[in-house]
């Protein structure tokens, strides 16, 4: 029944939370800064265009301009080519060079006097003279062309010119625009951690609050562990006495069985030691053996060279050193085999003092476990009461773990289902920052809003891990002043005798917690 109830208060507070979390789910708090700059962003795409567009008409002007130039410079080259090779005016050359000069010059098509231009069209003077008219006549004839070449173009250049001023105004304008995007940038994150950590607050006093009675249960049961504690220091005592008499005395029996094993390999080496002796002196023999054996084989090999009646001699000592060696090898073997014998009885025997050995060492706790079952079941019956209480509050504080662990969990759920949208936006805003070359603040506004939780997450467990101080964490601040708030009431409910016996176990009663729930 209790479970159900505690199942249902779960459901509810998830749905509140859950309602609670929709309803700022969309809010991050650079909404309207993100817009700024989206705006902005477009605005710059729009004057980048139009840069764009006007630098191709500067190319235009320019090519136009170009064309201008190089239409009226050639001609001029048209017109020099004329004067150079025309009969008109190499007449006129001619003429100047002859000391003619024209009454009203170009009025002579022909370009020269009579009998060339049969009009009254010229006059005699010095050709000195003649001459620098024909060149006055022939240079103010270019000007005209010069004068050409020098306005040609003249409408793009200020074309050109229009351009150009619109393309600077353009790029002053994206510059300032993009001053404008990076300042937007640097408060769209200010103001998204500054949402973030406005959010962490709410659900961060529940988790401490529902930690306080986490904690206020495991101080009720480390009331429970310091009673169990001391009776388990009563019994461990009487235990220990009695251990420490089987062991010493499975210590005296493993001694004597050791110096058996000692001894048995002292002798083993002994016995090695004649062994060695008594082989390598025969061994020896047996060299010598077969060496005059051999030396005799060889004589008998060729019997011409030996002498009257050393031949039967020889085939006796031949005999008789075979016998030797069979012999003596035969002893060698005996040697051997003895040794093995004694050498597997004594290592034997070795083995049975050794298994007796490690049964001692390896069944100590099952001798001590013999010897003190009965003084354990005296201490029993009174366990079994104090376990019982204990146990009831351990069921309580299951429950509270769950109900904290699942509120965490649903907490950390509608923070990050929240930075996930912050997330979004950070991308689009860095998106936004690229597409026009802006070096944004907000790349690490994700990573700002989860390290912030995750710190002030955090707290949960650092606050969990240093429950018994009074004072507040590094970095933990307000969640530790929100803990100690709640803690300190609950603490106020324990009676004095509970208080005593918590301060008796403050320092291992959480290990005992943690030790106890694991074998339960």
């Amino acid at each position: 029944m209790n479970r159900i109830r505690l199942k249902y208060r779960i459901g509810v507070s998830m749905v509140l939370w859950i309602s609670m979390a929709a309803a700022v789910s969309a809010q991050t708090g650079g909404g309207s800064d993100l817009s700024s700059i989206e705006s902005k962003a477009n605005r710059i795409l729009s004057l980048q265009e139009k840069i764009e567009d006007l630098k191709k008409e500067i190319t235009k002007q320019e090519l136009e301009k170009e064309v201008m130039i190089e239409s009226a410079r050639q001609r001029l080259a048209d017109k020099l080519e004329e004067i150079e090779n025309s009969e008109s005016w190499k007449n006129r050359r001619e003429s100047a060079r002859s000391g003619w000069e024209e009454n009203s010059p170009g009025t002579c098509s022909a370009g020269g006097p009579p009998p060339i231009c049969t009009a009254d069209h010229w006059h005699r003077v010095p050709s000195s003279v003649a001459w620098e008219k024909y060149e006055e006549y022939r240079d103010g004839v270019l000007e005209e062309y010069h004068e050409r070449i020098r306005n040609a173009g003249k409408a793009q250049e200020g074309k050109i010119a229009d351009a150009s001023s619109a393309i600077e105004q353009a790029l002053d304008d994206i510059e300032r625009l993009k001053r404008e995007i990076v300042a937007h940038s640097s408060d769209y994150k200010e103001n998204v951690v500054k949402t973030g950590k406005s959010r962490h607050s709410g659900p961060i006093r529940e988790l401490m609050r529902l930690l306080a009675e986490k904690h206020n249960l495991e101080d009720r049961i480390d009331v429970y562990n310091v009673k169990l504690k001391e009776l388990d220091e009563e019994e461990d005592k009487t235990v220990k006495e009695a251990r420490e008499k089987i062991s010493l005395k499975i210590d005296g029996e493993k001694a004597k069985l050791q110096d058996r094993i000692d001894e048995n390999k002292s002798r083993l080496q002994r016995l090695f030691q004649a062994q060695q002796e008594r082989t390598s002196s025969l061994q020896n023999e047996l060299r010598t053996w077969k060496s005059d054996l051999f030396q005799l084989e060889l004589l008998l090999r060729d019997t011409s060279k030996l002498k009257v009646g050393e031949y039967p001699l020889l085939i006796a000592q031949q005999k008789q050193l075979g016998t030797q060696i069979r012999e003596g090898e035969e002893r060698l073997l005996k040697f051997r085999d003895e040794f093995q014998q004694q050498e597997t009885t004594i290592k034997e025997e070795n083995t049975v003092f050794s298994d007796k050995i490690w049964d001692y060492t390896a069944n100590l706790s099952h001798y001590q476990d013999k010897a003190v079952l009965a003084i354990e079941d005296a201490f029993t019956s009174k366990r079994t009461i104090l376990h019982q209480g204990k146990e009831a509050r351990i069921g309580m504080l299951r429950q509270k773990a769950e109900l904290l662990a699942e509120k965490t969990e649903l907490a950390r759920q509608d923070f990050m289902t929240w930075a996930s949208q912050v997330d979004q936006e950070r991308v689009k805003l860095m998106k936004e920052c690229q597409k026009v070359g802006c070096s944004c603040y907000g790349s690490d506004t994700y990573g700002t809003i989860v390290l912030n939780w995750n710190n002030s997450y955090d707290c949960v467990d650092t606050m969990d891990a240093s429950r018994y101080g009074s004072v507040g964490i590094y970095g933990c601040s307000e969640e530790s002043a929100d803990y100690h708030q709640f803690y300190a009431a609950l603490k106020g409910n324990l009676s004095d005798s509970d208080l005593a016996a918590l301060r008796r176990s403050i320092t291992k009663s959480r290990y005992d917690l943690m030790y106890n729930t694991l074998i339960d």
